[in-house]
């Protein structure tokens, strides 16, 4: 079956119904912002290339002999570690064939004679290549923060935490960087700020139990809680703490309009950031989406309330070519008449360090 606009939920009564696709509006769907304002996209990335860290001198400075012309000498090291890439191939392919749109509002842009069947230029085809572009967006933003190499449905055995119905063939292709969160909190606790109201069991309470008050307490405590190493990187690195709207929106409770008016600062896609403790807080609505879509048990959803606060150098999306990310090929094939879409490229997703990510979930 061959990919296409589905006209069937227009009317065609004439002269009521929709006759020209340029008359079409947009269903106002939410629009994924730039994922350059969160990560840093890294260029030539490949299977096992390596990230090497370079570690502090060992201590120095020991206390003299009292006598003569002795000095300590130690043996002082400079440690090394790495971490590895591991990018993972992603495709798509889609057929576009103009016999599927025979009889709908879109042949009246198609070609004419021969060239009928090649849809490409056509209104039809910028049509389709926009909602493509936009398609591509929101594939990124959850390959990169919702991929998880070890994903199960609710329903499987062992039982895991992505939505039923969900092919984990679209989640399960890297580990992203909220796996690599998760990660990092079970290994290192003291980088965890715990949102109670995550573990409450239905959507309504998990609302309801993240008052204002506590939202502002963690997000205090994102700064507080965090280790003195550091918390001395946070203002000065630029920190910023992403968070979930319905995170953000128990935040700014606290605050009456004429507070925040002195505390905000506007956002490219008309929402607002607000500092606490010198840290941006930013919403990030997309996460919103993407948890209540594929992390949802049919009763509540895996830790709807989340912030992460670290440095967007230290966010890395890692790519063969920054030039060929996020792109498509379209061609046209004149033994099938037919136009072919294929989207192909490698991705991994990581946190540089570690021990400079804050996580309250």
């Amino acid at each position: 079956m061959a990919t296409k606009i589905d006209f069937s939920g227009l009317s065609d009564v004439i002269p009521l119904a929709v006759q020209d696709m340029g008359e079409l509006v947009k269903s106002n769907a939410l629009e994924y912002g730039d994922l350059n304002n969160m990560v840093s996209i890294i260029s030539d990335v490949s299977v096992a290339k390596k990230i090497g860290f370079l570690g502090a001198l060992t201590a120095l400075g020991k206390t003299s002999a009292t006598t003569g012309c002795t000095y300590n000498t130690i043996n002082g090291s400079i440690s090394t570690t790495e971490k590895s890439w591991d990018p993972t191939s992603y495709d798509t392919k889609m057929v576009l064939c103009e016999n599927d749109i025979e009889g709908t509002i879109a042949e009246l842009s198609v070609k004419k004679g021969v060239d009928r069947m090649d849809l490409t230029g056509t209104a039809y085809m910028d049509l389709f290549e926009e909602a493509l572009d936009i398609a591509i967006g929101k594939m990124m933003w959850r390959i990169i923060w919702m991929s998880d190499t070890d994903a199960a449905n609710v329903s499987d055995s062992p039982a895991g935490y992505i939505t039923d119905g969900v092919d984990l063939d679209y989640v399960n292709m890297i580990d992203g960087l909220f796996k690599r969160a998760y990660t990092i909190i079970a290994a290192t606790p003291a980088q965890r700020v715990t949102i109670a109201a995550n573990s409450e069991a239905t959507y309504a309470l998990q609302d309801s139990a993240l008052t204002p008050v506590l939202a502002l307490t963690y997000a205090k405590n994102i700064y507080y809680n965090a280790p003195l190493s550091m918390r001395t990187k946070m203002v000065r690195d630029g920190f910023t703490a992403y968070c979930t709207q319905s995170f953000f929106d128990k935040l700014t409770q606290n605050f009456q309009s004429f507070e925040l008016e002195t505390m905000r600062t506007d956002l490219e896609n008309g929402l607002f950031s607000i500092k606490i403790n010198g840290i941006p807080f930013v919403p990030v609505p997309e996460w919103d989406e993407m948890i209540e879509t594929y992390e949802d048990n049919g009763v509540s959803h895996r830790n709807p309330h989340r912030v992460l606060c670290y440095a967007k150098s230290n966010a890395l999306v890692g790519v063969p070519s920054t030039s060929t990310w996020g792109t498509w090929k379209s061609i046209f094939s004149e033994e099938t008449d037919s136009v072919y879409i294929k989207i192909r490229d490698m991705i991994d997703a990581l946190f540089l360090h570690d021990d400079l990510v804050m996580v309250a979930i």
